[in-house]
């Protein structure tokens, strides 16, 4: 009987030391988590397994940087936790994305952008970004440079840089953009510099750089433009230079370049 009851104790005592060491390793678990969470950092991420690793230098790293270099090794998405993490990096001005030959990158990373409220450099390079949404930007209107040269786009939404008010230059060369509609380029009052050279454009609709009225360089060459009109440069009256070399030019309407007041070079 003694034994019976010496086992029944061994055996409870075994029990109750085991469901401490459970939670203890729970609770350690648990712990060991959110401080991994609360560690987390953009310019901080190691290893194969991160599909963004970021190089970043200026200000303080991994504090306070001031400048990233992002490559893209693997196939990354618009939901991915990893846009929540710019937010640990709200100083950084310049921000470049480069794309590795196995990387997939096919959209325009707005939920990371959201966090930069002073970028003012953003540069996205050997992308497969097939469209430009609405307001992809995220209405930055500290950036005053964008540039999204060979990134394979084809379309370019309405709205599509909308809201960057102090957006000075935009490059869209060496994509295959096959028309410029009209309200893409909407509430840029400060863009100077228009470069889409190297694209398979052949329409630009009717008072699509309406909204342009100080841009001062527009870079059209190497394309398929075939028509121009009087209402293709329509608002452009502070345009001083126009290249519309290489393309396919075969009618060119009345009074086309009438309200190009101050034009200054022309390549045709």
């Amino acid at each position: 009987m003694r034994c019976s009851q010496r086992l029944a104790f061994l055996l409870i005592a075994t029990l109750l030391s085991t469901g401490v060491t459970g939670n203890s390793w729970k609770k350690d678990r648990k712990r060991d988590k959110l401080k991994s969470q609360r560690d987390a950092n953009l310019c901080t991420m190691e290893g194969n397994a991160a599909a963004l690793h970021c190089v970043c230098v200026g200000g303080s790293p991994p504090v306070n940087t001031t400048s990233a270099e992002c490559w893209v090794f693997t196939g990354v998405t618009k939901d991915h936790s990893i846009w929540s993490l710019f937010a640990t990096q709200p100083h950084i001005t310049q921000l470049k994305f480069l794309v590795r030959p196995q990387g997939l990158f096919t959209f325009v990373p707005t939920k990371g952008l959201r966090h930069l409220s002073h970028l003012r450099e953003l540069q996205i390079t050997y992308a497969s970004i097939n469209e430009v949404h609405p307001y992809a930007f995220a209405n930055s209107s500290s950036l005053r440079e964008l540039t999204l040269s060979r990134n394979q786009i084809v379309t370019l939404d309405h709205h599509a840089f909308a809201h960057l008010t102090n957006l000075t230059e935009l490059s869209l060369d060496e994509n295959r953009i096959a028309e410029i509609r009209r309200d893409v380029f909407v509430d840029l009052p400060r863009l100077q510099k228009l470069y889409a050279a190297h694209n398979n454009l052949s329409v630009i609709q009717e008072g699509a750089f309406r909204h342009l009225a100080h841009l001062l360089e527009l870079e059209l060459d190497t394309n398929y433009i075939s028509v121009l009109t009087r209402d293709t440069f329509t608002g452009l009256g502070e345009l001083k230079r126009l290249d519309l070399s290489h393309n396919k030019i075969s009618m060119l309407g009345d009074l086309t370049f009438s309200e190009l007041w101050v034009l200054e070079s022309l390549r045709s």
